[in-house]
Parts: structure tokens; sequence; C-alpha cells
């Protein structure tokens, strides 16, 4: 599921409820999360390691966090896409 800013007025609370119990009686739900679980494990310093390659960053109209703000100091940027929906 993906939405662009208000999630309920996207889906409805049926289509998140199916969305979300597919998940959960698959236990799919752990796997999903584990990538995030194991990510947060890892120590600050060793996280912020410089990316020597150029990286292309995307921005999209409804991001909650822009992906720019700090990218520059950790990789060099070769191109930034602006996506229009």
């Amino acid at each position: 599921m993906w939405s662009d800013g208000d999630v309920e007025r996207r889906f409805t609370k049926d289509e998140i409820l199916t969305n979300v119990t597919l998940y959960w009686l698959r236990t799919s739900i752990a796997k999903s999360m584990r990538m995030y679980h194991a990510n947060a494990a890892i120590p600050a310093a060793e996280d912020a390691c410089r990316v020597e390659g150029p990286s292309g960053p995307s921005l999209f109209p409804a991001d909650t966090v822009r992906p720019t703000a700090g990218v520059g100091s950790i990789t060099p940027i070769g191109d930034l896409a602006r996506h229009v929906i």
C-alpha cells in the first residue's frame, strides 16, 4: 500500500485492515520489519560512512523527509530527480 498524504483518504479502513491482516496472518509482518530492526542496531559511527560513488536521490511531492538535507555530506550527488505526481 502506498499513499502520498492522507492514508484514510486513499484507502478505506477495510482495505487497510485487510492489508495488515494479510501481513499478520501470513507471518510476513516480522520479516518485513526485520531490516528496520537490524539497521537500528548499527552504531551511529558505522552508519555514517561516506559513499564515494555519485548517488541520485529522488524527491516526491508528499515525502515527509527530504533526502537532500544531509545526503551531500555522505555522498556526492550526481543527479537529483524531482517527481511530479
